[in-house]
């Protein structure tokens, strides 16, 4: 009975790995397909594109405001501005900053040109990660925020979860203002991943994929960690199953804490910097069910 029970979870183990493989290319598929369009000194004209099918990454030179936070297209002063890669981490762009380098706060600055038929439709964005907390302003308008963008650390507040959001264009030009502000992450800070721009079935489209990928591996995750804890209870002598099972099931809570943040829309309003603990905690402990499962089915 036990080899039987041995057998089957095996046969899950590697069904998994099977799915995970095809899951993995599809999603390289779906990646390699994004059309580039790339922004040169600010600025990214899709008008001539007639049927945006795809989401377009922001991806290039964008115009950077150190130590501003701009609401207004208007108030831009073209004499400070700075031309920076997107995305990036910002720790390089001002030599002068004093250490560390990923604290502060500064604007982000792009205009998207609009044909009329793309005027007509709804729009939106993917805004991915931005630390260490972000405002996004579209024409005057603040279409999204995640935590709040302040000139210290005292009048700000952590927060960085992505975010998809959809509005009506009024205008062919989109002036896009992205405050950031950072005063608690060290590593790094900025608009460290791409943002995607296009129409809502695009946008949407993308955000079911994302989702449905990440609830696959926190399912896939969670009941390998299970199977393989019941199997532990069948054969206590075998420490690697426990840590294989603490691996899987650790490995879930990750999924939960990163990419797109599903643990906020369980948990609304929860402390960001007690998230941040959560998320090294989640780190490390998959990190050690990994090392002590390979030692332990070594015999080391």
């Amino acid at each position: 009975m036990k080899a039987k029970f041995v057998n089957t979870a095996s046969l899950v183990f590697i069904g998994c790995i099977i799915v995970l493989l095809l899951v993995t290319s599809y999603m390289d598929l779906q990646h390699s397909n994004t059309p580039e369009h790339f922004v040169s000194e600010g600025l990214i004209d899709l008008s001539e594109i007639k049927d945006i099918k795809q989401p377009i990454k922001l991806d290039g030179e964008w115009t950077f405001y150190e130590s501003q936070l701009i609401d207004y297209a208007e108030l831009l002063d073209e004499s400070k501005k700075t031309i920076v890669k997107v995305p990036d981490k910002w720790n390089s762009y001002i030599a002068t900053r004093q250490e560390p380098k990923s604290f502060g706060y500064g604007t982000f600055h792009l205009r998207i040109k609009l044909s009329d038929a793309q005027m007509k439709q709804v729009v939106g964005f993917k805004i991915q990660n931005i630390g260490m907390s972000n405002k996004v302003i579209v024409n005057g308008q603040v279409i999204s925020s995640s935590g709040k963008t302040g000139t210290n650390s005292k009048n700000y507040e952590i927060g960085n979860v992505p975010n998809y959001v959809f509005f009506s264009p009024e205008h062919s030009e989109l002036d896009v203002l992205i405050q950031v502000t950072n005063f608690d992450y060290s590593p790094y800070s900025g608009i460290v991943s791409s943002i995607l721009f296009g129409p809502q079935e695009a946008i949407e489209k993308a955000k079911i994929s994302a989702y449905g990928y990440e609830f696959f591996f926190l399912g896939a995750s969670t009941v390998i960690g299970l199977l393989f804890f019941v199997l532990y209870l069948f054969r206590s002598n075998e420490k690697y199953l426990l840590y294989f099972s603490l691996y899987s099931l650790t490995g879930a809570f990750y999924i939960l804490t990163h990419g797109e943040k599903i643990w906020f829309h369980i948990f609304e309003g929860f402390d960001y910097l007690l998230f941040t603990k959560l998320q090294y905690l989640s780190a490390a402990l998959s990190t050690l069910g990994c090392r002590r499962s390979i030692c332990h089915a070594g015999g080391v």
